[in-house]
């Protein structure tokens, strides 16, 4: 399908170096397999494209063991249904969440809605960094991002905010 939209989209018969060599994939600066359920193949693909000298390879993998292995390759591994699940997950369990990006095992920044009982009061008067140690670092309002953000900007209905904060102080301030 990708054929038509790109000259750089190729169909290989099979999953041989050889096969890899003849489309050029020596050329490549990234090569992204997406092969997950059939995990030899998706082995071999990465194999081969390491060896060829691509200089980076990202593999999905549908399991641990497989990104096991496909780390031990030299592939950067991603896991694609784990994190969607997870981020599908945050966002049942919240009513507020928009999305969410960890930067590591307890930080997050967090894009929600502002809650109805900030709508009408200040950045200032929220004090969401002395109550919860949140840091506001953008509010959304209609089409407009504001990164520098006002202490006395009056949030408004349907406006969203970006806050970044450890992930407990994010959850209190939610429930609270």
């Amino acid at each position: 399908e990708l054929r038509d939209l790109t000259p750089y989209a190729f169909v290989v018969e099979h999953i041989t170096k050889e096969a890899f060599d003849e489309i050029g994939v020596r050329n490549c600066e990234v090569g992204i397999v997406c092969i997950g359920n059939a995990i030899e193949s998706s082995i071999l693909a990465t194999l081969h494209l390491i060896n060829l000298g691509v200089p980076r390879v990202i593999a999905k993998a549908t399991t641990r063991e497989q990104g096991q292995i496909l780390e031990k390759l030299g592939a950067e591994v991603v896991y694609p249904e784990h994190d969607m699940g997870i981020r599908l997950g945050k966002r049942l369990l919240s009513n507020h969440l928009i999305d969410f990006f960890s930067l590591n095992d307890d930080t997050e920044i967090y894009e929600m809605m502002v809650p109805d009982k900030l709508v009408g009061k200040t950045v200032i008067e929220t004090d969401l960094r002395a109550r919860y140690g949140l840091n506001i670092i953008a509010i959304e309002h209609g089409d407009q991002t504001i990164t520098n953000i006002d202490p006395e900007y009056v949030f408004e209905f349907g406006d969203g905010i970006v806050v970044m904060g450890r992930i407990e102080s994010i959850e209190r301030f939610e429930k609270e």
